[in-house]
């Protein structure tokens, strides 16, 4: 399973690596192993910058042109981890959609 960077981030457990969006993680010669631990830190807000850096690559990105009230949950977290916006992992979609639109504003 891979991952790609959607907020840039330093990988202090693989020598400072530094990742910008769009990267894949782990990069090819990565030789840090991946712990269940790791993985969470990176793809939740549950750490100190509050925002995932990476999703999984079978993340469909929202259509451009598709309206956030016909966002998917998943959706809603992918636009608010782009934009920066700390949210809970267990928010409910209506309250990730009031978080986007107050980024919209």
């Amino acid at each position: 399973m891979g991952y790609k960077v959607i907020n840039a981030f330093v990988d202090h457990n693989d020598n400072d690596r530094v990742y910008k969006e769009n990267d894949v993680f782990p990069h090819k010669d990565s030789k840090t192993e991946l712990t269940k631990e790791w993985l969470e830190v990176l793809s939740t807000n549950k750490n100190n910058s509050k925002v995932p850096f990476i999703i999984d690559d079978a993340t469909k990105e929202p259509e451009e042109d598709k309206p956030l009230s016909k966002y998917t949950k998943d959706e809603l977290k992918l636009y608010l981890s782009k934009q920066g916006i700390a949210f809970e992992e267990d928010a409910k979609k209506d309250d990730l959609l009031a978080l986007a639109k107050v980024d919209e504003e």
